[in-house]
């Protein structure tokens, strides 16, 4: 755990500390990539990285992060510096932490406090849509076809593209090298500049991925090639000095460069691709590009001349707001260039202009109904947007009837269905199905005779001052449950390789959840309501246990049954009943 992480986490913790005091919720989510990304470096099919979700405790006010680096090594350290993050804690101590934690995490927390203030968002205008990017050229022999399929006007993603194609904006294209053989990407090279239109432009990205050698054999060649924009990362990071010398004699952007030495983006004076998304907190970067040609303001230029190009990592909806703004921002500019990749930007472009995610494969970008349902693990969440989680439980009879009451509420509330209505044993979070399923088999040998339970009160859970969802306490069968809970959650959270429970067992029943757009202040009220309302009368016998994952489709419900047993038996051997838990 990084010391930044273990300072929030700490803060958090102790629930102290002066000043605006934030909420914090996160969630994770993986997708497959449309086209798996080859490059230098390896090659990438999937992103995987986690939703995160603030809220200002004093003014409700909400802002919306992502944090998912391309690197999957990255992954270790942003998942322990995620696990130290407290689920509260004081604005102040955040800000201070930024600059300790990773790239990525910094860039969701940074992104999320500039739209909870009105950097961006709908409070400063609206998202800017993402402006006409370059088209990626796949690595090695399929480059070939893609260039055909280009100029012949097929494949276009938007009228951006179709106009580059007829001729009325320059067609930008970029093409991934040192992918294969240098001798075969070199015939690749003339065939690619004997079929490139006369006015369209090259980039050419080996990803780190050239020796001197080879980099200096494609400058001689490429030095009086008209349409090079530039040769991008031609060398590895740690060779400035080569990359230096490159650049006295033809156009080089850096990339890699800039991450493992940030200090270069002040003092690079050709271009810089920036992937916001990963690089850290983005307000410096915001406040820059709009002095440079967004919103007039007090603030310096992002490097030398403001040579900047925005490019995507391949975000979900929540980052890829953050590209197509930034990236509109640097068209303004005095250096206007096409973004890239355009494959990911043109998505982002479509997804703004109807509302979809283009990384996730649907939810809205803006607003706060897909960031709350992806972040804040509230109902409607899709299973393309985070893994989905598992959990243990016993489900109530369908026809139990206690759904009835919550329709019965004077309140706006999404409520859950009959079938989805129970009582949790071990939550396993987003384990995966096979770690859900050891679970599962750990609690094989769990029985016990059908358990009466009766319901105690209604109530808010999650959060104090922002409950997440709201349902039952339970009066009778919650000693035998609790009991229950004591004997079995850990055996079974260990068996799916989660960490132990630190709460006390506290067993209920949701039955509905706030609307979406609620704010703390709503929130309070309808709990202040749902005290006064009458309970359900009917005890219900829960007579089964069951392995729980999300529903495929949400809209209709939340949550379906994978496996279940009867409770008294069935699965253990003879003899196996919990012991001093009898009814």
């Amino acid at each position: 755990m990084t010391a930044a992480a273990r300072g929030l986490g700490n803060a958090g913790a102790a629930g102290g500390g002066a000043g605006e005091r934030l909420a914090l919720e996160w969630r994770p989510f993986e997708f497959r990539l449309a086209r798996p990304l080859v490059t230098a470096t390896g090659r990438l099919e999937r992103k995987r990285g986690w939703l995160i979700r603030l809220e200002s405790g004093g003014t409700g006010r909400l802002g919306w992060g992502e944090a998912a680096p391309l690197a999957p090594a990255d992954l270790p350290a942003l998942e322990v510096a995620m696990g130290g993050l407290g689920r509260e804690m004081a604005r102040a101590d955040l800000e201070g932490a930024l600059a300790g934690l990773p790239s990525t995490l910094a860039f969701a927390l940074g992104a999320a406090l500039a739209e909870m203030d009105g950097e961006v968002g709908a409070a400063a205008g609206g998202w800017l849509a993402a402006p006409p990017a370059a088209r990626l050229l796949p690595a090695g022999e399929a480059m070939l076809e893609a260039i055909a399929s280009v100029c012949a006007g097929g494949g276009a993603e938007d009228q951006g593209e179709r106009e580059s194609v007829a001729g009325r904006e320059p067609l930008t294209l970029k093409w991934k090298v040192a992918a294969a053989a240098d001798g075969v990407e070199r015939r690749l090279l003339e065939r690619l500049l004997d079929r490139l239109p006369a006015q369209a432009r090259l980039r050419l990205d080996a990803n780190g991925g050239w020796d001197r050698v080879t980099a200096n054999a494609w400058a001689e060649r490429l030095a009086s090639e008209r349409r090079l924009e530039w040769l991008e990362q031609p060398l590895p990071p740690d060779d400035q000095d080569g990359l230096d010398r490159l650049a006295r004699r033809i156009p080089v952007a850096l990339d890699e460069s800039l991450a493992s030495r940030p200090e270069l983006r002040r003092r690079w004076s050709g271009w810089q691709v920036r992937r916001p998304s990963q690089e850290g907190d983005p307000r410096p970067l915001l406040r820059a590009l709009r002095g440079l040609g967004g919103t007039p303001g007090p603030v310096k230029q992002p490097g030398p001349g403001g040579r900047v190009v925005l490019s995507t990592a391949f975000e979900t909806g929540i980052g890829a707001r953050w590209t197509a703004h930034l990236a509109a921002l640097q068209a303004r500019g005095p250096h206007p260039v096409r973004a890239g990749v355009g494959a990911g930007m043109a998505a982002i472009r479509r997804a703004l202009e109807c509302g979809a995610d283009p990384g996730v494969g649907g939810g809205p970008v803006t607003g706060a109904h897909a960031a709350e349902m992806a972040a804040g693990g509230l109902a409607g969440s899709s299973p393309s947007v985070a893994r989905p989680n598992w959990f243990i439980g016993w489900p109530l009879p369908v026809t139990a009837g206690w759904a009835i009451e919550a329709e019965r509420l004077p309140v706006p509330l999404r409520r859950l269905v009959p079938e989805d209505l129970h009582v949790t044993l071990a939550f396993l979070g987003p384990c995966g199905e096979e770690p859900a399923r050891q679970a599962w088999q750990a609690a094989a040998p769990l029985r016990h005779p059908p358990i009466a339970i009766t319901a105690g009160g209604w109530r808010g859970f999650g959060p104090r001052r922002t409950p997440s969802a709201f349902g039952l306490t339970l009066e009778d069968g919650h000693p035998q449950l609790v009991g229950l809970m004591r004997l079995w959650r850990e055996p079974i959270l260990g068996a799916a390789g989660r960490p132990p429970e630190g709460r006390d067992p506290f067993p209920h029943i949701t039955l509905a959840r706030p609307p979406r757009r609620s704010g703390p202040a709503e929130r309070a009220r309808i709990q202040r309501l749902l005290l006064d309302q009458p309970v359900p009368t009917n005890p219900v016998t829960l007579t089964t246990l069951a392995l729980f994952t999300w529903a495929p489709d949400r809209g209709l419900r939340q949550f379906r049954v994978v496996d279940s047993r009867p409770l008294a038996g069935g699965a253990g051997p003879p003899g196996a009943e919990t012991p001093g838990m009898e009814v």
